[in-house]
């Protein structure tokens, strides 16, 4: 009797330890489910804060840009485009030839390829997109992927920039 006294705690006993491993497992189920719950909304939030951020800077940009402002425009670049052209070029450019359409309209940003974003917008009633990414804190605007035409432009010397923009100055 005592053999079986013996093997039915024993039984009990994993019984209980089954018990309290499952048990166990789905707290850190619910746990684990918690967390991405928690992370996919601080996600959201900062992806609607981003977007925030981003449409506002690229509203100035384009307005600088409109306004000609061409100095806060460069700046607003990132590395890689404004070795494409110095910054007091661009500015000889645009100020001996102007050619800023009007105001972007429609701005709307969405998250784009490579760790790019997306701003959609409408300049004179055409469709454009401008491609920004966050560097070092800032957002910075890739003209190299935005409007390799104008990189091409740039690269050429001042009175072929003017030549093909139909510029006469």
């Amino acid at each position: 009797m005592a053999t079986t006294k013996s093997a039915a705690r024993s039984g009990g006993m994993w019984l209980m330890v089954g018990a309290l491993l499952l048990g166990g497992a789905l707290l850190v189920g619910l746990l684990v489910y918690m967390g991405n719950v928690a992370a996919h909304q601080q996600t959201s939030q900062q992806r609607r804060i981003t977007t925030k951020a981003l449409l506002r800077i690229a509203t100035t940009f384009d307005n600088d840009f409109h306004l000609n402002r061409d100095g806060a425009v460069w700046d607003r670049w990132d590395r890689t485009s404004q070795s494409v052209v110095s910054r007091a070029d661009y500015i000889n450019r645009h100020a001996r030839c102007n050619n800023a359409p009007g105001a972007a309209t429609d701005l709307k940003v969405t998250s784009g390829p490579s760790g790019f974003f997306e701003v959609h917008s409408s300049l004179a009633g055409v469709k454009l997109t401008d491609y920004w990414h966050y560097v070092d804190g800032q957002w910075r605007f890739s003209l190299i992927k935005s409007n390799p035409s104008a990189v091409a432009l740039y690269r050429e010397p001042a009175a072929m920039y003017y030549r093909a923009l139909g510029c006469t100055k």
